[in-house]
Parts: structure tokens; sequence; C-alpha cells
């Protein structure tokens, strides 16, 4: 947080494993307003609840980051159909169509 606060050209901070409002709270009291959090998007609870999550960013870019691998490692912890990948990618990204948010997409590359 210090960091952040001396150094202005700090403009984003991103944040793992973000799966409600309550995740963002800690640093949206702490950091500064001009920093724009990029929670990462990680699970089926995340998508479930990616409406609170941006209605709690501050800014007016929002941006978030949808983490694929981690996405489908969390649908087979849950136990839930491997089918619901697909279906959940198509929430969030609807969503964030919808409501004018970017969204970075991580893949995993795989070596040849």
């Amino acid at each position: 947080v210090p960091i952040a606060q001396k150094f202005s050209n700090i403009h984003y901070f991103a944040i793992s494993n973000v799966e409600s409002k309550n995740d963002l709270q800690p640093f949206i009291n702490k950091l500064p307003s001009r920093i724009n959090i990029v929670p990462k998007i990680e699970s089926p609870t995340a998508i479930i609840n990616i409406d609170e999550i941006c209605n709690t960013l501050k800014t007016k870019n929002k941006i978030i980051m949808l983490d694929h691998d981690d996405l489908f490692s969390s649908i087979i912890k849950n136990n839930e159909n491997k089918e619901k990948f697909q279906h959940y990618i198509k929430i969030l990204i609807d969503y964030c169509k919808n409501n004018d948010i970017t969204v970075f997409e991580k893949y995993f590359e795989e070596l040849n």
C-alpha cells in the first residue's frame, strides 16, 4: 500500500481468487482511488457473483481477468460436470459485454 500511494505511475492492481465483494473490500479501503483494481476470476462462485464483484469496483473503466485453467480446475475440484466450463465462460463474457467491462483472458500455453 505505501508503494502504491507513493508512486503515481501505478495504475492497476490485480487480485487473485476473488469470489465476492468481501475479497475486494480490504484493497478498496487501502489503495488510492486512482488505482484500477483488477479481480482475477477463477471459480464458478466468482462468476455467479460477477455483478456484485464488478459493482464493488470504483473506477470508471472496469477490468477483470479470467483464468481459464483455474476455472476448469475449480469445476473439476467441485465435482461439477466439465460441460459447464463453456457455460460459465459464456455467462461471464456476456455479462462483461453487456456492462462494458474489459476481460483479460489467461490461457494455459501448451508446450509442444
